[in-house]
């Protein structure tokens, strides 16, 4: 993998013509990037590492800001994928609560309560789902 930033003249996508001195920093006329790479040795078996990184980077941005709809939503999802589905609900509650007709929060919801055995209780999500995208397909 090899990355190149060129602040030539002959570089067409280049937005100052002259060419200006390049500034580092997270405004959108900066022209420097950051470059985040993550590394995780392979492991044989066992669960996914990244889950944990996940969990903890949900936790710590609802630490916070509770009202983060994605923190909410992910750290459900991840719970929902372990089995911890009481906390999980808690949390897709949460997540609609903020964004209440997502039909995508609806829908893991609805199939959260569905796999915890509350069947009657997933039917009012499950619909508000299809009714906000008739198209989804998981809905």
């Amino acid at each position: 993998m090899r990355f190149v930033y060129d602040n030539s003249a002959e570089n067409v996508r280049n937005p100052n013509h002259p060419p200006q001195r390049v500034k580092g920093g997270n405004r959108a006329v900066d022209e420097m990037a950051h470059l985040w790479l993550q590394v995780l040795p392979k492991q044989s078996g066992g669960s996914d590492p990244r889950a944990l990184i996940q969990e903890a980077m949900a936790r710590h941005n609802l630490q916070k800001n509770p009202e983060d709809f994605e923190a909410q939503y992910n750290l459900a999802a991840l719970l929902q994928m372990r089995g911890q589905l009481n906390e999980s609900i808690g949390h897709f509650l949460q997540a609609l609560r903020i964004r209440p007709g997502d039909a995508i929060a609806n829908n893991a919801l609805g199939a959260a309560l569905l796999a915890s055995g509350r069947v009657s209780e997933s039917i009012p999500p499950l619909a508000t789902a299809l009714k906000a995208r008739p198209d989804y397909f998981d809905a």
